[in-house]
């Protein structure tokens, strides 16, 4: 039987995409007679389970190469291996209502935990850099070197103590040992799969650096028995993380790829929007195919549920996923301050609002905003603090009459997993223009604003056109959800490639007029890569940008106007 292998290093619990992604495209290959397998990350618990699909968790980095601590992992699922003693049990439920009672002070602790531990990296950062000043030929540089000699003494019986302890598997002691690369999990994990060119791999999400990895062991591999790899990019070329990424960089990546033949021939290549495709297709003769977004669409039958709320009267505002700043968590504050005396207070509104972080101890605007939340009513504004499961999560998007996505517009040139979901249960949306999420949706079914100063304009606008666009936007949704399917992305990896003998530009028409920018900026500013990005954003989304770069010039000359003198005579 032919295997269909999911590799998803950073699924390690319910967070994110990854375990949906995971499953319902293991799902997809089951109904195709394939043999699905997950290889996920050591720290997923036995408790995730997913039907008959096999489950290996084996990786020790996600994918921006962290170590992954098994212990610092929390999952919703509950780990039924590990039984609570009573005590423990009654401490727990307890802990729990202390928690439900007490969301300011629960909110503020969070938030010291969180300052707290960014204290100690600080420290940890200022500590790095004291070991780079040179020191050499004085007595303190005679004690590093001393310290260096005795470290790597130590280290040889630490190793010996750690083959023994790995041997035995009886001892829970901690010891230094060293984690093990993406690629070096993979080496000791596939020969074991007994792969033929028969069978596909899929590895959904991975960072530029891991790429490289990958490109070296598989131009190293025999490729007679080499399956198939799909690898799905899902960062805008522009993006810091693969921009900044250390190595030969994307665009040498894949040009080695096809330079060496594993492309076409054992490798293949996607994304997930056309704007990617295109800027994924500039940079090498590899040819990128877009795919939908893939979710079980079966938790979406809203008959499954109690549609709703029973008997409310109210509307029902949600805001899903994690709370981070790219997300706009920290623009809610001021939606429910705005929507507070006309929906809230008068009961004709709730919110519920996922607030689980998706880094340790939360990002510190985001704290300050949950702090602000946690002030209101908990039947005005309800606050979720950790992960969903799956039934959890359809059923309060199931209950939902909008769904508000206020992102950085230029962190979301990719796509939405949460809109994607929303969409295909017929909801109307509230999203930033300039957006990937604005792209799909139009001011029928959804809430279009310009800056977060506008959110609760758009979401009033929701209000008041409640009826009309829930209408419109179940309508849509019949559409969406064929476009979206785990069957239709098992259709679009399996397919034959397609590759055209030239690349079509698209040629804008001489007499369609085309919005300009001009671009005033002192000249050490553009090297500021935030200025940069906002360049780059008015580009894509079509402008034809102008620059007008000035030198800063001195004190007196200012007072005197020349500068504004210099740019005045520039624009006549």
């Amino acid at each position: 039987m032919k295997k269909f292998v999911v590799i998803d290093h950073s699924l390690c619990n319910l967070q994110g995409h990854h375990y949906e992604c995971s499953v319902a495209v293991a799902e997809a290959a089951q109904r195709k007679d394939y043999k699905p397998i997950i290889i996920a990350n050591q720290a997923l618990q036995e408790s995730l389970t997913a039907g008959d699909i096999k489950i290996i968790p084996a990786f020790q980095v996600d994918w921006f190469n962290n170590p992954v601590n098994v212990k610092s992992i929390e999952s919703v699922a509950p780990d039924s291996s590990k039984q609570a003693q009573p005590w423990q049990a009654r401490w727990r439920y307890q802990l729990y209502l202390w928690q439900k009672e007490n969301q300011e002070l629960r909110t503020f602790l969070e938030k010291v935990e969180g300052s707290t531990q960014r204290l100690k990296e600080w420290f940890k950062a200022d500590l790095r850099s004291l070991r780079s000043i040179p020191l050499a030929n004085t007595t303190w540089g005679l004690l590093k070197i001393f310290w260096g000699v005795t470290r790597l003494v130590t280290k040889i019986p630490l190793k010996i103590a750690n083959k023994i302890a790995n041997k035995s598997s009886q001892s829970e002691e901690v010891f230094a040992i060293e984690t093990k690369s993406f690629t070096q999990t993979l080496e000791e994990i596939l020969p074991t799969l007994e792969l033929t060119a028969a069978d596909q791999i899929l590895i959904h999400t991975f960072g530029i650096e891991q790429l490289e990895e990958l490109f070296y062991l598989l131009n190293n591999h025999n490729r007679d028995n080499l399956p198939t790899c799909h690898l799905l990019f899902r960062r805008d070329t522009e993006d810091p993380l693969v921009v900044n990424a250390a190595g030969m960089g994307l665009k040498k990546c894949l040009e080695n790829f096809c330079q060496t033949g594993l492309w076409p021939s054992k490798i293949r290549f996607y994304t997930d929007t056309k704007d990617l495709v295109r800027k994924h297709n500039q940079l090498s003769p590899a040819v990128f195919t877009q795919v939908p977004i893939p979710f079980r669409q079966e938790k979406l039958k809203l008959e499954n549920f109690d549609k709703g709320i029973e008997n409310k009267n109210f509307v029902h505002i949600v805001y899903l996923g994690d709370a981070r700043s790219e997300k706009g968590y920290q623009h809610l504050p001021a939606l429910v301050t705005d929507l507070w005396t006309d929906y809230l207070k008068p009961g004709l509104a709730k919110f519920t609002i996922q607030s689980n972080y998706n880094v340790a101890g939360g990002e510190e605007v985001i704290l300050e905003a949950k702090l602000k939340l946690c002030q209101y009513p908990h039947s005005a504004v309800e606050l979720i603090d950790h992960a969903l499961e799956a039934d959890a999560y359809y059923r309060l998007l199931a209950s939902a009459d909008m769904v508000v996505l206020p992102y950085n517009p230029m962190n979301y040139q990719r796509t939405s997993g949460v809109l994607t979901e929303a969409l295909a249960a017929g909801k109307p949306v509230v999203v930033p223009q300039g957006s990937w999420l604005a792209e799909q949706v139009d001011e029928t079914r959804a809430g279009i604003y310009q800056s977060p100063q506008d959110l609760p304009m758009a979401v009033r606008y929701v209000l008041e056109n409640l009826a009309s666009l829930t209408e419109k936007a179940d309508e849509f949704s019949r559409h969406w959800r064929s476009m979206q399917s785990p069957d239709y992305f098992l259709e679009c990896l399996l397919r034959p490639l397609e590759i055209s003998p030239v690349k079509t530009v698209d040629i804008q028409p001489q007499n369609s007029a085309i919005a300009s920018i001009l671009v005033m900026m002192a000249l050490d500013k553009l090297s500021d890569r935030d200025n940069l990005n906002k360049i780059r954003y008015f580009c894509r989304c079509g402008y034809e940008v102008y620059g007008i770069f000035y030198r800063r010039l001195d004190r007196l000359t200012r007072r005197n106007g020349i500068t504004l003198a210099m740019i005045y005579s520039i624009l006549a």
